[in-house]
């Protein structure tokens, strides 16, 4: 079965675009640039990271939910922290949004709502940063830490 997803749109001032939804591709309306992190999206595994300190693990994966639900056992989850047998979910793959980068840079930023908790519920914000690459490997992923509280920041090259 296939599902496909639309994406909301907002145009801001006239040169930002916000998308939320699953087809993982951004169009900067100021520069003209394209990203598409479809490819990016792992149907037979996900990705992993460690916090610098190893005081925690990160599964996710993009453009979908995690395929291991051995930690975080919800549904439609974008990213699950756990250490031992204590989890959270960080945010739900299906409040995707893309936008560019705060900095200005090259590249796009995807931001997930709805993690676990009341008040605030978790966020995660992954920085996807350009770089040279073969084309062949997605690149790394690094955690960079909780910025601010219930707020989880990745960046990716």
């Amino acid at each position: 079965m296939i599902l496909r997803f639309l994406w909301h749109c907002l145009f801001l001032a006239a040169s930002v675009s916000l998308c939320v939804g699953y087809t993982c591709q951004f169009t900067d309306t100021t520069t003209g640039d394209k990203y598409d992190l479809s490819q990016m999206e792992n149907y037979g595994g996900d990705y992993d990271t460690s916090a610098g300190d190893g005081s925690h693990t990160y599964i996710l994966n993009v453009c979908r939910a995690i395929n291991d639900k051995t930690h975080c056992t919800t549904s439609d989850v974008a990213v699950c922290q756990y250490k031992g047998t204590n989890a959270f979910f960080l945010g739900k793959a299906s409040t995707a949004t893309l936008s560019k980068l705060d900095s200005g840079g090259q590249g796009v930023k995807v931001w997930f709502q709805q993690g676990q908790g009341d008040n605030p519920p978790r966020q995660t914000f992954i920085n996807f940063l350009c770089a040279q690459t073969d084309g062949k490997q997605p690149g790394d992923i690094k955690f960079v830490g909780e910025l601010t509280p219930l707020k989880y920041y990745f960046e990716w090259r």
